[in-house]
Parts: structure tokens; C-alpha cells; sequence
């Protein structure tokens, strides 16, 4: 056993010091448990992480652009384009270095609104520039309401439309269609939300209405299949892809967020986690692998109330 009182032992400790310091140094700060989007009245649906440029992007169903969060609140705007009425989802590619937003009309919940406007806008994701803006309400007659987007390996988009019960696909061309649609998809006011692409060669969609995942192949997608779940989750809104293989879903009616595994290629789930949070959130994003989700606050902008800030909230499943 080394003798404490030894001069030996002094000298020991300052160079273990220093031996550790580097391996200290390198630590990776920790990251931020709560930020606060700090804009009045932005009421944001849609959040997404840049790791290109380690920012946070939130859209606006106020103002309808796209605004960049730093880890101390400050919001700036970076994309700015009248046509964008309310962004709703938002999708970072970074292989193309594209921003995809789905782009809703703010007046799509009035019933004698029987066409709204329903687009996808392409922004280059460095500058902010517009690249594209893709008409969708053509595709189908009625009303829409564009909510999220993903977007597969080969720079292909996938659109949801809560009102009209479909997904659509734009191509990297700008070519729009309606990708998929099934009976499964309808039922609730919201019928279609989340989306998210899977590596594996196929969608999985969020149904609101009724709580259910589907799973749609991209090689053939008029074989939907809804995905087993041991409960249904109600309200199921955004939806987020971890790095690990589990599927974060989002529920602001019961204000809980939901880690899913599956075993079997998600012909079924499990859950493996659940947090409740502090107030009803829209969608999740991943930053370094932690899970951060938004609180809209859509209820305050509803009853016509001001709000000075936004939180995105790091949820920690145990």
C-alpha cells in the first residue's frame, strides 16, 4: 500500500492530474436540459435538429416561417417566404442539404374553407434559400391539411395530410402524387400526423384519430399494415426516429411521450418507455442522441392569449 505521508505520494497526485487533465478536457459539454425559443407568438408545430450547423430549426403556424434556436433562446428567421402560410412539419436533409416544410393553410379548420392551401416548400438548408414550393391540394379534391414530411435516401418527400387521409410523394424534381392511400387511414377529425422513413425500405405514419401506426413499403404501398401495439396511443401526433432503432411518438392529448421497439420489422411494437411531460407537445426531434420534444402552446394561441416563449425540452426515459 503506498504510504500517504510518503514524498513519493505528493508527487503522485499532481501528476495523475495531469495525466487526466486532456480526458477532462475532451468531456463533451453536457447538453441543455430546456430551451426557451424566445419570439411572442411564434406558436411553432414542427422542431428538427440541423447537426450540420448544431442548431435547433422550429416552423410557425403564426408567421408561417422558419426560425433558428440557439441553446440561450435567441431566435432568428431563416427562411422567409410569403407563400409559407403555416409550417407545420419540418425535414432536415442532410444529404442534399435541403430543408423540406409542409406548408398548411391557417384557415383549413374553417368548414366553408372547402379547398384549402396544401404545399411542400424546399429550402436550401445553409441559406435559407427557396429551391421549390410544390402545389399538393391539386391531387386531391376537398380539404387539406399538410402536417409532417420525411424523406427517404434517394431525396424523394412523404407528405401527410390529416384532412384528406393521404400521404403524398414529391420527388427530388419537384414531381408530386398521392403515395398512399387506405381505409385504414380515416376516422377522427386528424386522420394522418407523424411520418417517419425507415432505413429498412418502408414509411411508418401516426394516425391521430385513432392511436394506430401503419406501416406503408415503399416498394409497394398499397400494402399497408397497421403495426400491433399493446395499447393504442391516443392522440398520436409527431413521431421521431431514435438512432438506436426505437420509435419516439409523441401524444399531446395525454402529454406523454412514448419510446416503441419492435422485434419482428415493426409488424408490431412494444413499449419500453413512457414520460408524462409538463404540458400537451407536438413532435420530438433527436440531437446527439438525446430525445428533445416542443411545447406549441397552441391553446394559448387558440383562446387569442400572447406568449413570449416556446420551451424544447430534453425528456430523459429511464
Amino acid at each position: 500500500m503506498r504510504n500517504p505521508h510518503s514524498p513519493f505520494a505528493l508527487l503522485f497526485v499532481p501528476w495523475a492530474l495531469l495525466l487526466a487533465a486532456p480526458l477532462l478536457l475532451a468531456q463533451e459539454p453536457a447538453l441543455p436540459a430546456r430551451i426557451e425559443a424566445e419570439r411572442e407568438n411564434l406558436f411553432p408545430e414542427g422542431v428538427e435538429y440541423d447537426p450540420t450547423a448544431g442548431r435547433f430549426l422550429l416552423g410557425s403556424l403564426a408567421e408561417g416561417d422558419v426560425f433558428v434556436v440557439e441553446d440561450d433562446g435567441t431566435t432568428t428567421r431563416l427562411i422567409e417566404d410569403d407563400d409559407l402560410l403555416a409550417s407545420t412539419g419540418l425535414e432536415v436533409d442532410a444529404l442534399t442539404n435541403r430543408l423540406l416544410v409542409a406548408n398548411a393553410d391557417p384557415g383549413a379548420f374553417n368548414p366553408f374553407n372547402l379547398n384549402p392551401g396544401a404545399s411542400l416548400g424546399i429550402y436550401d438548408l445553409a441559406t435559407g434559400a427557396r429551391l421549390r414550393m410544390v402545389d399538393l391540394r391539386h391531387l386531391r379534391p376537398g380539404r387539406h391539411f399538410p402536417n409532417d414530411v420525411a424523406v427517404d435516401d434517394d431525396g424523394n418527400a412523404y407528405v401527410t395530410d390529416s384532412f384528406a387521409a393521404v400521404v403524398y410523394r414529391v420527388t427530388p424534381e419537384g414531381e408530386a402524387s398521392v403515395f398512399a392511400q387506405d381505409e385504414q387511414f380515416a376516422g377522427g377529425l386528424l386522420t394522418l400526423n407523424g411520418i417517419v422513413w425507415h432505413p429498412d425500405g418502408y414509411l411508418i405514419v401516426a394516425q391521430a384519430g385513432k392511436g394506430e401506426l401503419y406501416k406503408i413499403p415503399l416498394a409497394s404501398p398499397e400494402k399497408v399494415t397497421s403495426v400491433t401495439l399493446p395499447e393504442p396511443v391516443s392522440g398520436a401526433d409527431g413521431l421521431a426516429l431514435h438512432p438506436d432503432g426505437s420509435l419516439i411518438v409523441i401524444s399531446g392529448s395525454l402529454s406523454t411521450v412514448f419510446r416503441l421497439r419492435s422485434d419482428d420489422g415493426w409488424a408490431s411494437a412494444r413499449i419500453e418507455g413512457r414520460v408524462k411531460t409538463d404540458e400537451p407537445a407536438t413532435t420530438a426531434a433527436v440531437r446527439d442522441g438525446a430525445v428533445y420534444v416542443l411545447y406549441s402552446r397552441m391553446r394559448a394561441m387558440n383562446f387569442g392569449q400572447t406568449v413570449a416563449s416556446f420551451p424544447i425540452v430534453r425528456v430523459d426515459f429511464e
